[in-house]
């Protein structure tokens, strides 16, 4: 993947796909296809279409994101996450505002797009009505409310207790108003590593550093860190009032080894 197996990305006035099989280098990911428009006017795909093989998220961060998925209608409003499974026929149709919102794409290496048809007129000019996380068929995706509490400093995807099961991958957004709250860095973060998966960690706001290996990295608003399979890690500090996320895959049960950190 990286031959320092760890890097940290600039997200700041980057737009399109910004980490694709098909690239060199440190944008190069097999596993996760992920990019980003950035405060973009609505716009409309030009078909609804499908995925073979891939999960797709749609993570709204300002603005309003309109979208068919199979038979219903869905409002993304800022904060909020759409998961889509695969065979499940799905286009962004709208929106509202100024719209900055997150991709991606797992697992993207034998996925195939599927053009099933063009969107209408009609879809392009008719808004959607807001449905809630609870009407969306679990079979066909799922909706996270990232400004609501049950949705916030707990796994949202992944296995065991997380509040939608995959396979592919785990997630958890997390909002830290201040030292207080965040009990995570205390109970939860052991120098660990990850025998087969890469870990992502993103900031929205304030900077969380964490060490990797014998380096200090500051994760400062509008960053990514990614991180390689095998390679030590711990948070060490956040800056609050602190937005992020962290995502892990590929997947795999009794991946995370913890390492004694030599003092």
């Amino acid at each position: 993947m990286l031959e320092r197996k760890f890097h940290l990305y600039n997200l700041h006035d980057k737009g399109g796909w910004l980490l694709s099989p098909t690239y060199d280098d440190k944008f190069n990911s097999n596993f996760i296809q992920f990019g980003r428009t950035n405060f973009l006017d609505p716009w409309s795909d030009p078909a609804i279409h499908y995925h073979t093989t891939s999960q797709e998220l749609y993570l709204v961060m300002h603005g309003e994101l309109w979208l068919k998925v199979g038979d219903s209608s869905v409002v993304l409003k800022e904060r909020n996450l759409l998961l889509v499974q695969p065979g499940i026929p799905h286009a962004v149709v709208g929106g509202k505002g100024s719209i900055q919102h997150f991709g991606l794409k797992i697992p993207c290496i034998s996925d195939e797009k599927i053009v099933v048809r063009e969107v209408t007129q009609y879809e392009k000019n008719s808004k959607p009505l807001f449905i809630d996380s609870k009407d969306l068929d679990p079979k066909e995706g799922f909706i996270a409310d990232f400004t609501q509490d049950d949705y916030r400093n707990c796994w949202v995807f992944g296995f065991g207790i997380a509040k939608y099961l995959t396979d592919e991958f785990s997630l958890a957004y997390m909002v830290f108003k201040d030292e207080n709250e965040d009990t995570s860095l205390e109970n939860y973060n052991d120098y660990h590593l990850h025998n087969s998966s890469e870990e992502w960690y993103f900031t929205f706001k304030g900077s969380q550093e964490i060490l990797v290996n014998d380096e200090n990295v500051v994760v400062s608003e509008g960053n990514l860190l990614r991180i390689g399979s095998g390679i030590p890690h711990k948070i060490n500090k956040r800056q609050y009032p602190f937005e992020g996320m962290v995502l892990r895959a590929p997947l795999t049960r009794d991946d995370k080894v913890v390492v004694n950190l030599d003092l």
